[in-house]
């Protein structure tokens, strides 16, 4: 069964809207990735995690995070994006709520789930982009979005460097958590259906059944006019054809009118 598709934005404020809310999960979801690198030195020189074990728990993380990009973007076929976006964040913040009070053992275990979580954030954004996103904004939105990596990466070591300053390396990943929570909260809120309608929606929802047939057939009906041979027949050609359109067989009008005159 093919999947079901989108309704896209109708207006430029809701793609910007769109935008935001994804610029601010992805770079969350950046921020609760890189916080363990920015810590990582600290948690052996405490002795908690030797240097192999340590970059076990690395490794562990994207191997995990890589094969849920896959399985992930097969279930953003079908689940829906408004759904997978804060539930990978929220399970990503648990996870990272569980490392600042985890045992040295349980460290790879929960950093792998963490990665799987992960996965969950980004094939929905793309399919949102992809089926939502009006068409005079996906370009803009596909290049801005990648300034989610710079500013995900400092946002980590910045709030990882002041909790550890502050607290000590635990700490790092508490506030890191609270950070990822919140944007799902954001997301929640900011992309739930308002007075003026969902941010996007299916077609044949309420407010949209029936509009998308009819533009789908309206556009068909407009390529179908910019294709039609007669057109073309009905058209100068600039290299061996009539000047006046005229159809083969027929005198060419404008020679009979500078004869006649």
């Amino acid at each position: 069964m093919a999947a079901r598709t989108f309704a896209r934005l109708a207006s430029a404020g809701q793609g910007r809207r769109l935008f935001l809310l994804s610029w601010v999960a992805y770079a969350a979801a950046y921020v609760g990735r890189y916080n363990y690198s920015a810590v990582m030195s600290a948690i052996t020189a405490e002795g908690t995690l030797t240097l192999s074990a340590a970059g076990a728990v690395s490794t562990g993380y994207f191997v995990c995070y890589a094969a849920g990009q896959i399985l992930c973007g097969i279930l953003s076929q079908k689940a829906s994006p408004f759904g997978m976006i804060p539930l990978g964040l929220a399970l990503s913040a648990g996870c990272n709520f569980g490392m600042g009070v985890a045992p040295a053992g349980a460290m790879p275990l929960l950093w792998a789930a963490n990665g799987l979580f992960q996965a969950m954030v980004w094939p929905p954004i793309v399919r949102l982009f992809a089926e939502c996103m009006p068409f005079e904004q996906q370009d803009s939105a596909c290049v801005s979005i990648n300034s989610t990596t710079p500013a995900g990466t400092l946002g980590a070591y910045a709030l990882s460097a002041a909790a550890l300053a502050l607290a000590g390396w635990r700490m790092a990943f508490w506030a890191c958590g609270v950070l990822m929570l919140a944007a799902a909260v954001l997301w929640t809120v900011g992309g739930a259906p308002d007075a003026a309608g969902p941010v996007c929606r299916r077609p044949g929802l309420a407010g949209g059944a029936g509009h998308a047939p009819r533009r789908a057939e309206g556009r068909r009906h407009q390529l179908g006019a910019q294709h039609d041979p007669e057109q073309f027949r009905r058209k100068p050609r600039l290299f061996g054809g009539r000047l006046d359109g005229a159809a083969p067989g027929q005198p060419d009008r404008r020679v009979s009118r500078r004869l006649a005159g």
